[in-house]
């Protein structure tokens, strides 16, 4: 089977965390807190304001619904509303609890939606095996920047495909390169 695990940068947050070279105390100011954050920003992309487009998001679904048999998309808990209508396909909403990002609001978002398809094959549990559609996982990543996902978060995702020794799978925003190492881990087992 061919899958992909998309993370691009948020609709509405492109700019803010991919425009600009800001600094971690600018991170901090520009969503309202104080605090200084453990973390480095991401690294700057010129055609970041792109993601802030629908229709950019808009043809990545179209991608991930037309070239691979199955997928995982991983997005803000407020493009929810937004994206879920483009989808043509039926998915499921999985949960990542995580980790809080300071921020200037009294309710603190603590959980990022993950958008799953499956094809009709990766279904069915196998031996008595099933994932939970929530993972639990507050644990920030010891490398790299904010939105960067921790090794417990890149092996569920990985588990919820069904992912196994002859399956592909195309990590279409690598980043820290994460799910690599997690895909390198699971095929040396």
């Amino acid at each position: 089977m061919k899958f992909a695990y998309a993370d691009p940068p948020y609709f509405g947050r492109a700019a803010i965390w991919y425009g600009n070279k800001i600094g971690v105390t600018q991170l901090s100011k520009n969503y309202g807190g104080t605090s200084k954050v453990g973390y480095k920003p991401a690294n700057y992309h010129p055609d970041s304001k792109d993601w802030d487009d629908i229709e950019t998001h808009k043809k990545l679904i179209k991608t991930l619904e037309n070239e691979y048999d199955g997928f995982a998309l991983s997005l803000a808990h407020d493009n929810l509303q937004t994206l879920l209508p483009l989808f043509s396909e039926k998915i499921k909403v999985c949960i990542w609890i995580k980790w809080t990002l300071p921020g200037g609001s009294i309710v603190v978002n603590n959980y990022e939606p993950v958008i799953l398809k499956l094809p009709k094959g990766k279904k069915m549990a196998i031996a008595g095996k099933t994932i939970p559609d929530v993972l639990d996982c507050k644990t920030r990543p010891n490398k790299g920047f904010a939105g960067a996902k921790p090794d417990a978060f890149n092996k569920w995702i990985l588990d919820l495909l069904n992912f196994q020794n002859g399956d592909t799978l195309d990590d279409l925003f690598p980043g820290t390169n994460g799910m690599s190492d997690a895909i390198a881990s699971r095929l040396a087992v």
